[in-house]
């Protein structure tokens, strides 16, 4: 809403579509929406995001994806707002991960063994190895699908310790060509590290 109304003051238009998996989110902000005289420019769905596709969003926009924004989705939820955005061609993302488990417990003992056992050993510093393989791999997918990419800090650590922001801007315009894609050093640099990462396995999907 604070993105709407900053683009209301510069006089340029914009639409919003609202995911969230829980209905009383989205009850409430339809309702802040309409209170606040936004209702016509937004539309909330409850669903996952892997139920959309980039058809289904050009048709509840009434155009292209320009920007797309994931606050603290839970783990692999971040992946699929990353791979939505990314068969979508957004032209920018903005993205704010959560809860990066699925890497941590894919870690391995040989990994483990190539840098510092302690790294898979002990079960603090294996989160923390696979939040940065993590997020890591999320930005080399999107640089490697045509991004630019930066990581940076958008709030203070005081305020909470999941503040990483990446951020990625398209480097073309046009229509999303697979074909363009350079996956295969992500695919071969996590085959090595015995990885599987959501992200790759949803760009790999023909739909």
């Amino acid at each position: 809403f604070v993105l709407l109304e900053a683009l209301r003051l510069v006089e340029l238009p914009a639409r919003l579509l609202g995911i969230d998996l829980r209905d009383d989110v989205i009850a409430s902000s339809r309702e802040r929406a309409e209170a606040i005289g936004f209702g016509d420019r937004s539309e909330f769905r409850a669903t996952r995001l892997e139920a959309l596709d980039a058809e289904q969003l050009t048709d509840a926009l009434g155009g292209p994806v320009d920007l797309a924004l994931a606050l603290h989705a839970c783990d692999t939820a971040t992946d699929a707002a990353l791979a939505l955005a990314i068969t979508s061609g957004a032209s920018a993302i903005l993205a704010v991960p959560c809860c990066q488990a699925e890497l941590a417990r894919q870690l391995e003992q040989p990994l483990g063994e190539l840098l510092v056992p302690a790294l898979v050993e002990q079960g603090l510093l294996r989160r923390g190895l696979g939040e940065l393989l993590t997020d890591a791999l999320r930005i080399e997918v999107l640089e490697a699908c045509g991004y630019s990419v930066t990581a940076l800090e958008f709030v203070d650590s005081e305020h909470t310790p999941k503040n990483l922001l990446i951020r990625a801007h398209r480097r073309h315009r046009g229509a999303v060509d697979r074909g363009a894609w350079r996956l295969e050093g992500v695919v071969e640099r996590c085959r090595r590290l015995g990885l599987d990462p959501a992200l790759l396995r949803r760009l790999a999907s023909p739909s």
